[in-house]
């Protein structure tokens, strides 16, 4: 997979949130701007590619992660077909970290992580 890696800003506001390109500081560009229906966007990161072989999953990437205030979900967006196309129920989820090895969620009552691990081929 031939990967660039960007500097990005998210941003969430009541009814959605931005991302921005921030790589080239003298012309920082909208990547995304979506008025999500879901409510209030309490935290969103990008996830990293991961290393497989199924290509379904390698062709909804680039995908990003996102926590609706309230609600006790993660939604995964992909930004290549623009559709929610996964939702990971966790009660009280705060955030998340994610690299190509493993995932850390964070939930907030009780405080609680969860460490996924991600099989590679």
């Amino acid at each position: 997979m031939n990967m660039r890696y960007r500097s990005v800003l998210f941003l969430s506001y009541s009814s959605g949130f931005q991302v921005w390109d921030c790589n080239n500081l003298v012309s920082v560009s909208e990547v995304l701007n979506l008025s999500a229906p879901w409510g209030y966007v309490s935290f969103a990161a990008a996830l990293p590619p991961l290393d497989t072989d199924d290509a379904q999953l390698s062709s909804l990437w680039p995908l990003i992660g996102v926590i609706i205030q309230g609600q006790s979900m993660i939604l995964i967006y992909s930004l290549r077909t623009h559709e929610v196309v996964k939702q990971l129920p966790f009660h009280n989820v705060s955030s998340f970290a994610s690299s190509k090895l493993f995932t850390v969620i964070s939930t907030a009552n009780p405080p609680t992580l969860f460490t996924f691990f991600l099989r590679h081929h």
